[in-house]
C-alpha cells in the first residue's frame, strides 16, 4: 500500500574472469605481458533498493550493492637460461596474478510493472573499489618444477593494494517475477534474470 517500494537482497554469487589484458601500470611484470584467465571465486553481495511511482506502472529508483569476488589471470614469458653444460635453453615462465575485490555499486533505475507479478528493470550501474588486494608470482613451466636461485619453486613478484583502480560506468538489464509463498503475500518467491556489461 506504500508509494516507496523497498528491497533487501542477499545471495552467493560464481564468478568468473573473461578477456585477456597487458601487463597493468603499478604492478611489476618484465614488458607487456597477455594475462589470459584462469579461475574465478565464490563470491557474495548485498543489496538495498528504493523506487517510486514515476507515472502509471512506472517506477524510478536507486539501489546500493556491496559485493566481493576473486579472479585469477596468468601470462607466459620465454626466457633464455645457461645450462649445466655451458649452452642456452629456453625456458618458459608462468605469471599467475589473483585479484580479490571488494565493489560498491550505487544503480539509479527505471522499473516496469506491465503486470502485478512482473516486473522489468533498466539501469545505469557505476561501480567503486573499497578494497583491493593482489598476490603476483612467478614459477617454471617449462622446464617444470625448476628453482630458482635461492632454491625456491615459486616466488612472490608483488602484493598489495591493486593500483590506478577507477570507477566504472555499466548498462544493466532485467527482469523478475514475485510469486506469494503464503496466503498472507508477506513471503514471495523471486525468480530473477539479468544482464550486466560494465
Amino acid at each position: 500500500p506504500l508509494p516507496v517500494a523497498f528491497d533487501a537482497l542477499g545471495g552467493i554469487s560464481v564468478v568468473a574472469p573473461s578477456g585477456t589484458f597487458r601487463s597493468v601500470s603499478g604492478i611489476p611484470s618484465p614488458g607487456q605481458l597477455t594475462y589470459e584467465p584462469m579461475g574465478g571465486s565464490i563470491g557474495w553481495w548485498f543489496g538495498l533498493g528504493a523506487d517510486l511511482p514515476v507515472f502509471n506502472e512506472l517506477r524510478g529508483g536507486i539501489r546500493f550493492n556491496l559485493s566481493h569476488a576473486s579472479l585469477t589471470y596468468q601470462a607466459g614469458e620465454t626466457v633464455p637460461i645457461a645450462t649445466e653444460e655451458g649452452g642456452i635453453y629456453l625456458a618458459s615462465l608462468a605469471h599467475e596474478l589473483t585479484g580479490s575485490f571488494t565493489l560498491l555499486e550505487i544503480q539509479p533505475y527505471l522499473r516496469f510493472e506491465p503486470l502485478s507479478w512482473l516486473s522489468l528493470r533498466l539501469g545505469v550501474p557505476v561501480s567503486f573499489a573499497v578494497s583491493t588486494d593482489y598476490l603476483q608470482t612467478v614459477r617454471f613451466s617449462d622446464p617444470e618444477g625448476l628453482p630458482f636461485v635461492d632454491g625456491s619453486i615459486e616466488q612472490t613478484t608483488g602484493e598489495g593494494d591493486i593500483p590506478n583502480t577507477a570507477a566504472v560506468f555499466g548498462l544493466s538489464l532485467g527482469a523478475e517475477g514475485k510469486f506469494p509463498l503464503t496466503s498472507e503475500e508477506n513471503v514471495f518467491l523471486v525468480p530473477h534474470v539479468g544482464f550486466t556489461t560494465m
